[in-house]
């Protein structure tokens, strides 16, 4: 689907805030905050464990596609001496899998940022061990769904990973973001 910049205008906000009610409903339901539980035994370590297998995700999982994808749509294979040289010609599911592999990479800092803020500023942990767990679904949700082309699917997960990490972020600096949080809470909850 395509849209023009004055259609972007009015959807980014309304998917955005879409998306940012329904990461914090699915960061309330019992299948988030039991992967929570099974990523650690000790719920203070549940946002380095998913941090660090989002890390994997990254620098593993989808590397190792992406190299692949970059060497079967270049005619000849992929030159190692300038491997990136040959990414400008790829097309279909080698394209998409190189570049989903790119917003991983682009996406990591700041997901690793919100949550070492969060643990640094004392944050919540019911709250930071379910959103880093959620960004961790979103972002294993995200690599297919991109590869496959499922558009609505990737912009979706892409856009709960990035509301996980804002509110862990708001967790961190906002002073009584609680509140706020749980106010956002009470207006998701007829989605539930």
């Amino acid at each position: 689907m395509r849209i023009n910049w004055a259609q972007v205008l009015v959807l980014l906000p309304v998917v955005y805030g879409g998306c940012l009610l329904l990461t914090v409903h699915l960061q309330t339901t019992t299948l988030v905050r039991s992967l929570s539980r099974m990523l650690s035994g000790n719920p203070e370590h549940v946002p380095f464990v998913a941090l660090g297998l989002v890390f994997l995700l990254t620098y593993t999982g989808s590397s190792f596609v992406s190299v692949v994808a970059n060497a079967a749509g270049t005619a000849g294979g992929l030159d190692n001496k300038a491997p990136r040289l040959g990414r400008a010609h790829l097309r279909g599911w080698a394209h998409r899998a190189v570049a989903a592999h790119q917003n991983l990479l682009e996406g990591f800092p700041g997901f690793a940022a919100a949550v070492f803020a969060a643990f640094l500023r004392g944050a919540p942990n019911s709250y930071t061990a379910s959103l880093a767990t959620l960004h961790l679904l979103a972002r294993c949700v995200y690599y297919p769904a991109y590869v496959l082309n499922l558009d609505q699917v990737r912009t979706g997960s892409y856009g709960v990973s990035l509301a996980a990490s804002v509110l862990l972020f708001g967790f961190a600096c906002v002073p009584d973001f609680e509140s706020f949080y749980l106010g956002l809470v009470h207006v998701a909850k007829p989605w539930a």
